[in-house]
């Protein structure tokens, strides 16, 4: 279930969600199920998806490939390191995770670019606006991580839950 809904969050960043962009910034839907993966499927299980999602990611971008694979697979191992089950169900953590998940990605992002020299431009301004799309993804966090625990709370069906004989 946790894979399907990547993927349709996936979709969802890529095509439709340019229209409720905020001052340009869009939410993270990558970092948001990133941290939610650690958060709820830990390490191991969590991360083929992770690297699935980064490989995605990049073919989609203009980013040079591996960019997002690593930022997103760093944001996900710093989130497996700081987890502690008390505070998954705390709005205010779970948003702090992503705003911090987002701020790291972009910056990580931002070096490469700035190694690679394919940045033309200035730091404080990337930031800045980094800073307003990691507030947006903090803010939603809450919701998608809800929605996605009621998502994987449903029932299965019937023949799926009886043993095979």
């Amino acid at each position: 279930m946790t894979a399907g809904s990547a993927l349709l969050l996936f979709i969802v960043q890529t095509s439709f969600w340019d229209r409720l962009a905020i001052s340009g910034a869009k939410p993270e839907f990558m970092v948001i199920i990133v941290v939610y993966l650690a958060f709820y499927h830990r390490y191991l299980e969590g991360a083929g998806l992770v690297l699935l999602l980064g490989y995605l990611t990049d073919f989609y971008s203009s980013l040079p490939l591996g960019v997002n694979l690593i930022g997103l697979a760093l944001v996900h191992y710093l989130c497996v390191l700081g987890v502690r089950s008390f505070f998954l169900n705390s709005v205010l953590f779970q948003g702090a995770a992503v705003f911090s998940g987002v701020l790291i990605q972009s910056l990580l992002t931002y070096l490469v670019l700035k190694f690679l020299d394919l940045s033309s431009g200035m730091f404080l301004p990337y930031i800045l606006f980094s800073s307003v799309k990691a507030a947006y993804s903090g803010v939603l966090a809450p919701v998608v991580f809800y929605g996605l625990n009621r998502l994987s709370a449903t029932p299965r069906c019937s023949w799926t839950s009886r043993p095979l004989t």
